[in-house]
């Protein structure tokens, strides 16, 4: 059975995590902006 995932009580937590001087491509680096853009107030 699924787990409903609109519940008030549950909690988003996301991170990632990269090699030093690694390469991203350009869809990484597109995410990462998003992920800053959208939580920088947080």
């Amino acid at each position: 059975m699924p787990a409903p995932l609109d519940e008030p009580e549950l909690a988003w937590i996301m991170g990632h995590a990269w090699r030093h001087n690694a390469y991203l491509s350009d869809a990484t680096v597109a995410w990462m902006d998003l992920v800053r853009e959208t939580y920088q107030n947080e």
